[in-house]
């Protein structure tokens, strides 16, 4: 027959004292005196509470055997999450240069205001991270929450993101005339924005960012939406609006716990006043494409010209509707206006401060054209410039770490390192500075990424091919998307 064993025998037994009492009796008898103690005493009580965590939160962290080193805030101190999660704002830079020199190689953490930040160094591990599938590592549901996209750009925008498939598989087969189009574009918005303010001798003082950035958006929008509304001044200025606001409200939303975002979103979100003005400025467009749709059957040219007439064909029952339509132009201006105009601001200022590369740069433009025109194959023989604009892009980064993604499930990576589900992983752009890949890592070399001149082949071959190493487009699937 199964007996029950009872531990709670022992302490029933009488100890070898003179009273005979047993330890459970000793228990009680030192928690009666305890409680009477503090009862008389509430301002002891209170400190005992507090005390008793601290030591409990000390035991803790000298007994805690993470695996998974953190860094960027004070580990003893039973806030130091929260301070890092702060100092991640304004620091993240600092925070993640130091894990990366002190775990160079292995997976490292840092804080955000609820959750950690998992991040990669490492040629092998950061191939591991865009090696993983969207079911392992999620871009798009890291994104729900980094940009907040219910209140900064509509929830459908997650919940049906059919424009990424089209994206993906247009841009790849029309890239050569897309290409055509914005060379054909950029010149216009250039002499628009700034040559004409410009007249040969004379200096020309202008916000470059500002500037910049309104002529790119005006050249993407040309493969967005045409040649005429591209050029509608107040339709570019919505478009940069909307992207400046989805980056500062998703920043102010984030600022509070998860269970205050429907609020603040709702009072911080200039969605609801964005898209209006969308829809306004592209309806009459649209509507105009529909009828000329209804009217005949188009050609596969006549409906390859734009990202517009690729949704007009693509989209159906709710998708289809203008308002759907005016979303998805705002959100794919969200994603490349800003980062664009960055790094192409931050490579004329190189370019100011190395002034003796700007006869070559210029040479090198002229025979291209010459030989030509404005076309890709132009593009193909701008090797110097490439070089130039790639060691910027290196140098001047956008961030201290790629776009993070959401882990969909526990994943092991090739060193054994364990990932929760949950967690937020990213790749160190730390790598950009690090010497083993690039030598004197602080000095502009635009000869640096030219053949012949790097050690790595990897790092040769255009500004648009990636490395584990070179990240400012992402590497791996995802690359740019």
């Amino acid at each position: 027959m199964a007996t029950y064993f009872d531990p709670t025998l022992f302490l029933r037994l009488p100890l070898f004292t003179s009273d005979g009492k047993s330890l459970q009796d000793w228990l009680m008898l030192f928690k009666d005196q305890t409680m009477h103690t503090l009862a008389r005493d509430p301002l002891l009580s209170i400190s005992a509470i507090i005390n008793g965590a601290i030591t409990l939160y000390v035991l803790k962290f000298l007994l805690s055997k993470s695996q998974i080193p953190g860094f960027g805030y004070p580990h003893w101190f039973p806030a130091g999450r929260i301070y890092g999660g702060a100092r991640f704002f304004v620091d993240s830079s600092t925070m993640i240069s130091k894990g990366y020199k002190a775990s160079k190689g292995k997976v490292f953490k840092i804080p955000r205001w609820r959750s950690w930040v998992y991040i990669l160094s490492g040629d092998k591990l950061v191939d591991d991270f865009h090696h993983f599938s969207d079911k392992e590592l999620s871009l798009l549901d890291s994104a729900k929450h980094e940009l907040q996209i219910p209140y900064t750009m509509g929830a459908s925008v997650h919940d049906d993101p059919y424009h990424l498939p089209i994206l993906r598989q247009k841009l790849t087969r029309n890239l050569n005339y897309l290409v055509t189009e914005i060379l054909d574009e950029a010149v216009p918005a250039f002499n628009t924005i700034i040559g004409q303010h410009c007249p040969p001798g004379t200096i020309f003082h202008f916000k470059g960012l500002l500037s910049i950035t309104r002529i790119v958006a005006q050249t993407f929008n040309r493969i967005l939406v045409g040649p005429d509304l591209c050029r509608d001044t107040a339709y570019n200025a919505v478009s940069i609006q909307f992207a400046s606001n989805v980056m500062f409200t998703s920043l102010i939303i984030n600022l509070f716990p998860r269970f205050l975002h429907p609020l603040v979103g709702r009072i911080c979100s200039k969605f609801g006043s964005n898209l209006p003005k969308a829809i306004s400025l592209t309806r009459s467009l649209v509507e105009k494409r529909r009828a000329l749709m209804r009217s005949r059957d188009l050609t596969e040219e006549e409906m390859n010209t734009d990202f517009l007439w690729w949704f007009l064909a693509t989209a159906t029952g709710e998708q289809a509707t203008t308002e759907s339509l005016a979303t998805r132009i705002l959100v794919v201006n969200a994603a490349t206006i800003h980062t664009s105009s960055m790094a192409l601001t931050q490579a004329l200022t190189n370019l100011a401060l190395h002034p003796e590369w700007a006869v070559r740069l210029r040479m090198e433009a002229s025979s291209a054209f010459s030989r030509h025109g404005w076309s890709r194959n132009m593009l193909k023989e701008l090797h110097d410039t490439d070089s130039f604009i790639k060691e910027s892009m290196r140098l001047n980064g956008l961030g201290s770490m790629g776009f993070p993604r959401k882990a969909m499930q526990t994943l092991s990576l090739s060193d054994g390192t364990v990932i929760p589900a949950g967690s937020l992983v990213s790749p160190a752009l730390s790598a950009h500075s690090d010497p083993e890949y690039y030598p004197n890592p602080d000095a502009f070399d635009p000869t640096r990424f030219m053949e012949g001149t790097c050690k790595d082949k990897v790092d040769t071959g255009g500004m648009v091919r990636t490395s584990s190493h070179f990240l400012p487009f992402g590497h791996g699937e995802h690359t740019c998307v």
